[in-house]
């Protein structure tokens, strides 16, 4: 049976526990992911703030371009929202499940 026929193989599942695999790297967890989609969607809405303020004061001339930093910013709370309720939702499904 050199020739590999008859040979059983075994598949070993891909999964990483936290417990079970010491040298994942940090930061790559879904609170992690999460974290960084409401860090950069803060980011966003600041900076359209800043460019709406600064169209105020005359400094940017382009309203194409506070139009886009603003729907920037909307898409990517209404993006977070989303996930929010979503994990809300399956939390609450969780919870009544009998045990």
């Amino acid at each position: 049976m050199e020739n590999g026929i008859g040979k059983i193989i075994i598949a070993q599942p891909d999964i990483n526990f936290p417990d079970l695999a010491p040298n994942k790297p940090k930061g790559t967890g879904f609170a992690s992911v999460f974290k960084n989609m409401l860090t950069e969607a803060d980011s966003l809405q600041h900076k359209a703030e800043n460019i709406q303020q600064e169209f105020l004061l005359g400094e940017v001339q382009d309203i194409h371009t506070v139009m886009i930093s603003a729907q920037k910013a909307a898409v990517a709370f209404s993006l977070v929202m989303e996930i929010r309720n979503k994990l809300l939702e399956g939390y609450q499904e969780l919870i009544r499940m009998p045990l």
